[in-house]
C-alpha cells in the first residue's frame, strides 16, 4: 500500500487500523494519488528510508510519493504520523500527529524538514495546541540522521 493523502486531516479521518496504530485508508490514498500532479517530482536528496531522531534507537519510515511524503515513527512515550510536501528539492512542511501511549492524547505539531545531504536532516517544529504534553506555541528542533544507506536521488 502506499501511504499517501493529501490534507493532514485525512490523516485522521479515513483510516484503517494496523497494529497499534493507523494508516491511510487504500481509498484516500487512491484519490490522493489521482490528484498529485507531480509524480516525477525528483528531489536533491530524497527524504525516503529510515531515519533516526537526535540519538533514538527506533528508526522512523518515511515514504514519499512525487512531492508527498509521509512518516511513521514510535517511541516508548509517542506515536507519531508526519505528512507534508516538498516545497523545493530539500524543504518539507507538513502537519505531525503525536499521540501519547499513557493516556491517549494527541496533539498536532507543524514540521519544516530541511534535507542537507543525503544523510542528515533538520527538523524544526512548533506545538499547534496544548491537547498532550506540549503547549500551543512550543518549539523545538531535532537532528536526523539516515539509519542505513540510501541513494541522494
Amino acid at each position: 500500500m502506499i501511504l499517501k493523502a493529501r490534507t493532514p486531516g485525512l490523516v485522521l479521518a479515513m483510516m484503517v487500523t494496523i497494529g497499534v496504530f493507523a494508516l491511510p485508508s487504500e481509498a484516500a490514498t487512491s484519490t490522493a494519488r489521482a490528484s498529485n500532479a507531480s509524480t516525477r517530482f525528483s528531489p536533491k536528496y530524497d527524504f525516503a528510508g529510515h531515519w533516526l531522531a537526535d540519538g533514538e534507537p527506533t528508526p522512523s519510515n518515511v515514504t514519499r510519493h512525487g512531492k508527498h511524503v509521509v512518516s511513521i515513527y514510535n517511541n516508548s512515550g509517542y506515536q507519531h504520523v508526519f505528512e507534508g510536501d516538498y516545497l523545493d528539492d530539500v524543504t518539507i512542511k507538513g502537519i505531525q500527529i503525536r499521540r501519547s501511549r499513557a493516556d491517549h492524547t494527541t496533539t498536532r505539531m507543524k514540521l519544516t524538514i530541511v534535507l542537507q545531504s543525503p544523510s542528515t536532516a533538520t527538523v524544526t517544529w512548533l506545538g499547534l495546541d496544548s491537547n498532550s504534553d506540549l503547549a500551543k506555541g512550543q518549539t523545538g528542533v531535532s537532528l536526523l540522521k539516515r539509519s542505513g544507506t540510501q541513494s541522494n536521488r
